[in-house]
């Protein structure tokens, strides 16, 4: 029942004074961001790409990268589009229409898809795997790292990409990607958490 997690992937490893040495733009990118997802509770995933990506077309928002040693923002890279990729696209819709149509099963013990008190937990990387299959790819990382380009879900405590999850009355342990806003996923129907998934 546990899932296995890439745990190479970890979150923007800022220093403490980061946002100090952060350009304004760049802050007032990120706020503008964080409004966007904030208000988006109707899960129109198209308006929410729209809107990102009108953040991104601006300047108000850019692309981070990461180097071995430290982590270093630019306004003006030539990959500004934190949403414009189209693997991560191609699989947020996927993911919302078979939720939405009921193929991907949801809240079940061998789903990969769980609502929780939280948002809603994306089982990794077996959803990724699940997608990869489908277009007959077995390159699920590159779909994986598409998604969290989205920048959609929530980081951890401890600054990492994944949350980890346990069932009740067992030891077993899900890993995955948490999305504060449940509504991306299910759009205005969103049903209740699972009752047996608590956040570790």
């Amino acid at each position: 029942m546990s899932s296995g997690v890439e745990t190479g992937f970890s979150a923007d490893e800022m220093p403490e004074d980061a946002d100090a040495a952060m350009p304004v733009p760049v802050q007032q990118g990120m706020e503008h961001r964080q409004e966007v997802l904030e208000g988006n509770k109707a899960g129109d995933i198209e308006q929410l790409l729209s809107d990102l990506d009108a953040c991104a077309n601006s300047g108000a928002m850019v692309e981070e990268t990461l180097s071995a040693s430290q982590k270093r923002a630019s306004a003006g890279g030539s990959s500004g589009k934190a949403t414009a990729n189209p693997l991560g696209r191609e699989f947020l819709h996927w993911l919302m229409a078979g939720v939405q149509s009921g193929l991907i099963k949801y809240n079940r013990p061998e789903s990969r898809v769980h609502v929780v008190r939280e948002g809603v937990l994306l089982a990794s990387p077996m959803i990724f795997k699940d997608y990869a299959a489908q277009m007959g790819s077995a390159d699920y990382l590159s779909i994986q790292r598409s998604f969290i380009k989205l920048k959609l879900h929530q980081e951890n405590t401890a600054g990492m990409n994944v949350y980890q999850y346990v069932f009740s009355g067992s030891n077993s342990v899900m890993t995955g990607f948490l999305i504060a806003n449940p509504g991306i996923v299910f759009g205005t129907d969103v049903p209740g958490p699972n009752p047996l998934l608590n956040q570790r």
